[in-house]
């Protein structure tokens, strides 16, 4: 723990999904919360109603009455609130070691991978809950169990979502690790692969229980991080020979179900009301490292029958002239693939609008976003969401729109988000699922759209 307990937080970057869920849990500690944002959201709504006091922008007033500032890592050092912070000497640290300090104490079950932590984070917290663990909760998504994103409970696990974008996953030392998976993602930070092989491996080392390393048995990648580690690893999968096993599986609608499988052995059937195999995938890993902790069977099967999936991921926000319109948080080729095959379950034609998210991410994956979407009957791609980086020359939604046309894909388009609505009306049909995918700020155009109760309006 960096010094005693801090009498008011200052949360530099506080909108982020991180970051707010950090805010919730020192507030649910009774300690005096101010954070600064460029923009406001529904989720400030949230934690300005839950007391927190909100500036919109940065300035070196914000820091008024702060003895500890926590710094968001989309936020540049030369920001002037920390630079006064600075000037004044007042304690800077990362929300990752702001996390992994209120953590102290507790047991830590951390969640981390390239694709799905946030879900199966929160299936976990759910079951938690269900078996009366009072958990210590931090998510990088919203869940409807928690009402929000994050929870100080005085029970003895903390439930941390790991985030790997900026190599913070070094300050945690869980006695429990799950790996959902790896791939190639924030290589702007990593490097290449091996970089990002290593930042795993490392926190897998720091595992303080040396058998409590789950891993995804179908991943490659995977392997080469158990290569680097002194861990003994249990894993799941659904192909390869794995100690949990997710087989039987039956897909439809919102829906799946699938047989669980331990040591070859049967234990239960699991059903659940959040669509695709990459939720089969989350609640098999859920279900091994909560039955391994000697939760009830039934806690866990009930716990996931009834979980509601987290916001921005597969989200239904509503239907407007028969077409339903689905929110998604994928933002990488795997997880758009992910995302239209889960939405292919609900039968008619997948219109995907995609926004990319970031210029150095774009920069890398154009030609898999472009394979990626083909997937998709009707796409359209709106302008990179460069979350505070600046433009790259040659890296646009046009290019991504090349590739298509040169993978055979005519039925893409790039728009502005005023658009949406009438390309909507042009291509859809009702029955249709309209896919809104991204991290960036195309839900709010959604929702916009549900808002106006129909198109062109």
């Amino acid at each position: 723990m960096i010094g005693k307990k801090p009498q008011q937080v200052h949360m530099v970057g506080v909108g982020g999904s991180g970051m707010s869920a950090l805010a919730e849990i020192y507030i649910n500690m009774g300690i005096r919360v101010t954070g600064s944002d460029m923009s406001d959201s529904k989720k400030i709504d949230v934690l300005k109603a839950k007391g927190i006091t909100f500036y919109k922008g940065h300035s070196s007033h914000n820091i008024s009455g702060a003895d500890l500032i926590i710094v968001s890592s989309a936020i540049r050092p030369d920001n002037e609130e920390l630079q006064e912070a600075r000037r004044r000497g007042v304690n800077i640290i990362s929300r990752a070691q702001a996390l992994a300090n209120q953590a102290e104490g507790k047991n830590i079950l951390a969640v981390a991978g390239t694709h799905g932590k946030t879900t199966t984070c929160a299936m976990i917290g759910c079951i938690f809950v269900q078996a009366s663990f009072d958990p210590f909760i931090a998510l990088g998504g919203e869940a409807s169990f928690l009402s929000g994103n994050g929870c100080y409970g005085s029970g003895k696990w903390a439930l941390l979502e790991i985030d790997e974008s900026d190599g913070s996953m070094k300050y945690f030392k869980p006695n429990c690790l799950l790996i959902t998976n790896l791939e190639e993602e924030h290589l702007d930070f990593y490097g290449d692969i091996n970089g990002l092989i290593d930042g795993f491996s490392t926190l897998a080392n720091q595992t303080v229980d040396k058998a409590g390393f789950y891993c995804n048995g179908d991943d490659e990648n995977m392997q080469k991080v158990i290569m680097k580690t002194g861990c003994k690893w249990i894993s799941c999968g659904l192909d390869n020979i794995s100690d949990w096993m997710a087989k039987e599986i039956y897909l439809e609608g919102m829906g799946s179900q699938f047989s669980l499988i331990k040591n070859g052995k049967f234990v239960s059937k699991i059903s659940l009301q959040v669509p695709g195999i990459h939720n089969i995938r989350n609640a098999l890993m859920a279900a091994a490292v909560c039955l391994d902790l000697g939760i009830d069977l039934e806690i866990v099967c009930n716990s996931l029958a009834t979980f509601e999936t987290v916001k921005r991921r597969f989200q239904i926000l509503g239907q407007v002239n028969g077409i339903l319109l689905v929110d998604d948080y994928a933002h990488h080729p795997t997880e758009i693939v992910a995302s239209i095959e889960a939405a292919r379950q609900l039968g008619g034609k997948v219109l995907a609008v995609f926004q990319p998210h970031r210029y150095t991410r774009t920069a890398v994956f154009q030609e898999r976003f472009a394979s990626s979407l083909a997937l998709a009957d009707e796409i359209a791609l709106l302008p990179v969401y460069s979350s505070g980086e600046s433009p790259i020359q040659g890296v646009t939604s046009e290019n991504i729109k090349n590739n298509l046309l040169k993978n055979g894909k005519d039925r893409a388009v790039c728009i502005e988000h005023n658009q949406i609505d009438n390309w909507l009306k042009q291509v859809g049909r009702n029955g249709d699922i309209a896919l809104f995918m991204g991290a960036g700020d195309l839900n709010k155009t959604a929702k916009e759209i549900i808002s106006n109760e129909g198109f062109g309006k």
